[in-house]
């Protein structure tokens, strides 16, 4: 995972490329793509285009249906992944890494990949043989605000997160995986997985923590990620969501009924997002103040998320797929919505909420 990682000699034809890519979700979906002949059955599992509903593959039509903030961080994955394409055709790479098989390389190495470390030796392809790498479950992404891989090297985290997997940082390489079929297993809040390196075999192993009947799912937990880190990772939400938490940003001033007073007070303290999480009490501001810009912000959150709404944005939206995607991430919104306003005592957001 580390920019500086060499090329093996396989991929020599990608070198100038691999440079001034260092994003190692990027470079793995390229690799993956370039050497596809060898993973045919992996290829034929992955999703069609028309099936992925990350918010980077969303039209303008149905972004105008989330918050900006959550807009601006799926353009900025999209911007991302059409700059590499358009590197690699002037590269003359297009025919050995075709765009359709790109993207959809990409986004499950974005939603499905795992993270690991261990003591790799100068040699990769000997990596698994020793038996030197681990890979832990996701129990802190949400915690770090970390919602891929890439994102958590770059900047240099304790902790990373790629599908869910956690990366405990030391002194070792840290190293992007796919492990075919484990990473089939869906996503239900709960346990982490039982994921296990088997160096005898040179097999990672899946281990049930319990007893399953027949029939039964197996599902595990990609780590502790709200409907929004879900959604933009993932592209599903999931209903009735433990790890859920409410992330608004603060309204303008004179709007919402927030005075420019306490917006400037606000800004003095670095506050641009409310996090609904039971810190707020905790915030350097004055009570009044508080108690004026959490009804602010509610209040301006809730008039984009209303039930009454929710026909239109079914009817205006691109696909079916998205729809309803969407409508389970304004649901849940909604849920989160309500619970603050009870909290805070704006009791008659409720019922605009519902409306």
């Amino acid at each position: 995972m580390s920019p500086e990682a060499p090329l093996t000699p396989e991929l020599k034809a990608l070198e100038p490329w691999w440079r001034k890519h260092p994003r190692s979700s990027i470079r793995l979906a390229a690799k993956l793509v370039f050497q596809r002949e060898q993973f045919g059955p992996y290829i034929d599992m992955l999703y069609p285009l028309e099936q992925i509903y990350a918010p980077w593959r969303w039209k303008e039509q149905d972004l105008q249906f989330l918050p900006q903030s959550l807009v601006l961080k799926a353009q900025a994955r999209k911007e991302a992944l059409e700059a590499a394409y358009q590197d690699l055709e002037q590269e003359g790479l297009s025919d050995a890494i075709p765009e359709d098989l790109f993207l959809r390389a990409h986004h499950a190495v974005a939603s499905r990949a795992f993270a690991g470390e261990g003591e790799v030796p100068s040699s990769r392809a000997a990596a698994l043989a020793v038996g030197g790498l681990s890979i832990f479950a996701a129990g802190s992404a949400a915690a770090l605000g970390v919602t891929s891989v890439d994102f958590a090297a770059m900047a240099g985290a304790a902790l990373m997160a790629a599908s869910g997997a956690v990366v405990v940082t030391s002194q070792s390489p840290q190293v992007l995986s796919l492990l075919p079929m484990i990473d089939q297993v869906n996503h239900r809040s709960g346990a982490p997985p039982d994921l296990q390196f088997d160096p005898t075999n040179g097999l990672w192993q899946l281990r049930a923590t319990r007893a399953y009947e027949p029939g039964e799912e197996i599902v595990f937990s990609y780590g502790d990620k709200d409907s929004d880190a879900l959604l933009l990772q993932h592209g599903f939400v999931e209903e009735d969501n433990g790890a859920d938490q409410l992330r608004l940003m603060v309204p303008e001033a004179g709007s919402f009924g927030l005075s420019a007073e306490v917006k400037s007070e606000l800004a003095e303290a670095g506050i641009e997002e409310l996090c609904f999480d039971g810190s707020l009490e905790k915030l350097p501001v004055s009570k009044r103040s508080l108690t004026e810009v959490v009804e602010a912000t509610l209040r301006c959150a809730a008039g984009d998320c209303r039930r009454s709404e929710d026909a239109k944005v079914a009817q205006e939206v691109s696909s079916p797929g998205i729809g309803r995607v969407l409508l389970c991430w304004r649901g849940e919104r909604r849920k989160l919505l309500k619970a603050a306003a009870t909290q805070w005592q704006v009791e008659d957001l409720i019922a605009e909420i519902e409306d």
